[in-house]
């Protein structure tokens, strides 16, 4: 059986600036490996940056394939109407009593069809799959029966990981709640620059300059929003003739990084124990605090809406925006005493505890939802 035998690609001409449509998805917006689009735009706040070809409609419980760069695997059904651009492909099936859309969704995550899609994509630089070549993906299409009964167990499996997620924000929108009710207005502030012993940036590392082995590299790609991203498949090296000869900085153990660009600016971690001898970026800035600031109090500051204000009105830059050292360094940071400090961390650890297991939670239902899938297609 051919995609295109029971499936359409929805084409149209609907014009963005007169449509009805409220929302709008963009690669940005998708998920690598979900089921599900769940994240979208505002259509009208944001007519001036979307390009022309953004007049694709698709409508509630289409399936929306991202054809650009297949490797990072973006498709899934969307539960609301809006528009796509000519880069995603809209699939809706002919006969949903042949062919149902919840069954495609699963489907087009499987290993099967995207190491189809690997294979058939095209480009030197810019990696995609033409509509013909998805059109001719050739599968085994199980009966009716069958096909609910394997979506039937994906969703479920897709929707109790849904539930953890959920669990997951609403436990660190907690500690966020829990610091501001704390430290909202009351604690004594200071600049940044003045609480740290060690306040510089990384190193320039160019692409020459990195190993296979050795010194490990950390990047900005690293430092999530207050957690470290170990990354460690694709991790960075360079040698310790190259560490010498750059004069670079070591990090270690209990220094916070804070990167200073992308999206968000201004994050930070710490690093945690077991990493080896480790640099970093040079968009990274190293903090090594004095005795008057808990490292986890700060992290857990980077993290609330205060911070992220202060953050917003410093950034530079046109088409990538960042924060500069030097005005990182005047962020006025709350200094309660050590002692309330160590009040909310411990609060924030026991909520720590809870977010790891549920975390784990997430990713052993990853697993099961996988085997599902290619188990069975």
């Amino acid at each position: 059986m051919k995609l295109t035998d029971i499936v359409d690609r929805i084409n149209g001409n609907v014009d963005r600036f007169t449509t009805e449509l409220e929302y709008y998805i963009g690669g940005e917006h998708f998920e690598s490996n979900e089921l599900e689009v769940t994240q979208k735009g505002l259509l009208k706040e944001n007519l001036g940056k979307l390009g022309f070809k953004f007049h694709f409609a698709f409508q509630d419980r289409d399936v929306v394939f991202m054809a650009r760069n297949p490797h990072l695997r973006k498709a899934g059904m969307v539960r609301f109407a809006g528009l796509c651009s000519d880069a995603s492909y809209i699939l809706r099936s002919k006969d949903e009593t042949v062919l149902s859309q919840e069954y495609l969704a699963v489907m087009l995550q499987s290993d099967h069809f995207w190491d189809y899609c690997e294979s058939h994509k095209v480009g030197s630089v810019n990696f995609a799959n033409n509509w013909s070549s998805i059109a001719n993906y050739e599968f085994e299409l199980p009966t009716p029966e069958e096909q609910k009964e394997i979506s039937d167990k994906v969703w479920a499996a897709y929707r109790l990981k849904e539930s953890y997620k959920k669990l997951l924000a609403a436990t660190e929108e907690m500690v966020k709640s829990q610091f501001i009710e704390m430290f909202g207005s009351s604690a004594e502030r200071v600049a940044l620059s003045s609480l740290c012993d060690t306040f510089i940036d990384g190193d320039w590392i160019e692409a020459k300059d990195q190993s296979d082995s050795g010194i490990r590299l950390i990047q900005t790609g690293n430092v999530g929003v207050g957690t470290f991203k170990d990354k460690g498949d694709k991790a960075r090296y360079i040698s310790e003739e190259t560490f010498n000869r750059l004069n670079c900085t070591e990090v270690v153990e209990e220094d916070i990084l804070i990167s200073r660009l992308p999206d968000p600016v201004g994050r930070a971690c710490i690093i945690p124990a077991g990493l080896g001898k480790s640099i970093t970026a040079v968009d990274c800035t190293i903090i090594r605090l004095n005795d008057k600031v808990l490292p986890k109090f700060f992290v857990a500051f980077t993290n609330t809406p205060d911070y992220a204000m202060q953050i917003k009105k410093v950034l530079s830059g046109t088409t990538r925006l960042r924060v500069s050292r030097a005005n990182l360094g005047k962020i006025q940071i709350p200094i309660p005493s050590k002692e309330e400090q160590q009040q909310f961390v411990t609060k924030a650890e026991q909520a720590d505890k809870s977010e790891f297991e549920l975390r784990k939670s997430i990713k052993a239902i990853d697993a099961v939802i996988k085997s599902l899938i290619n188990e069975n297609l």
